[in-house]
């Protein structure tokens, strides 16, 4: 699972930056000082503030104010496979968009809500995300939903159905706790890493978004030497001069 496309509105020196690629695995971004390399890094972190754009673009004047949001829209890209751990499996209930294609009927088995809305190898997700905070769900795949209502399913674990149980007026479904976790996956960091050279002995094992417990992260990891040299393996990908860590 990873974010294959995005796009930046509204944001620093971004006004609509376009659809912007990414491909499974290392990414390199490069350009000239103050082309916005940085700007769009934040924003693809997920977790940027509201700077809206500010040029000649979108101002008439110095006076002039601009009170749109900034916003990024991306989609995320997965494999059926994936999809089908995070919505069909180690659920009791699942609440989806109100797709046109969801059954009416009370009772649908898993096999069927599957075939519905995993018919291909590939996932794709759209989401909006203004100024940071709360992702907004667009799409899946081909599907839209046809408001802010989320239908929800009941799984009975003796006959294999999926019972529908209500409908409700909210937006917050199974897509907003896929993005929500792929946000806290998300690591944005100065490499410099000025400061935050060391860091406390600890127990934890995940890295946080900014790298700051990455001394305790490596410690422990030390201790999992396969992982530790995949770990290894990785930085010499990016890093060519490192040739052990």
């Amino acid at each position: 699972m990873y974010i294959s496309q995005f796009k930046i509105y509204n944001y620093k020196s971004y006004l609509d930056s376009g659809e912007i690629k990414l491909k499974p695995g290392i990414n390199i971004i490069t350009g000239k000082n103050n082309v916005g390399k940085t700007a769009l890094l934040q924003a693809l972190s997920l977790q940027f503030g509201n700077l809206p754009h500010k040029s000649s673009l979108n101002l008439k004047n110095r006076l002039s104010q601009n009170n749109n949001p900034s916003e990024v829209e991306l989609i995320i890209n997965s494999n059926t496979s994936d999809f089908q751990i995070y919505m069909f499996e180690n659920f009791y209930q699942i609440s989806l968009p109100d797709f046109t294609i969801l059954p009416s009927y009370s009772n649908v088995t898993i096999g069927e809500l599957q075939s519905l809305l995993l018919p291909n190898k590939n996932c794709l997700v759209r989401f909006n995300i203004k100024n940071g905070v709360a992702p907004e769900f667009i799409s899946f795949n081909d599907f839209s939903s046809k408001g802010a209502m989320t239908v929800t399913y009941s799984k009975n674990d003796t006959d294999n159905f999926l019972r529908r149980t209500h409908s409700t007026n909210t937006k917050s479904s199974i897509f907003q706790q896929i993005i929500s976790k792929q946000i806290s996956r998300i690591y944005f960091f100065h490499a410099e890493r000025l400061n935050i050279s060391s860091h406390t002995h600890g127990t934890n094992r995940v890295l946080t978004p900014n790298a700051s417990n990455l001394p305790e992260v490596l410690t422990n990891l030390l201790t999992n030497k396969s992982k530790f040299l995949r770990y290894v393996e990785s930085v010499k990908k990016i890093f060519l001069q490192i040739q052990d860590v």
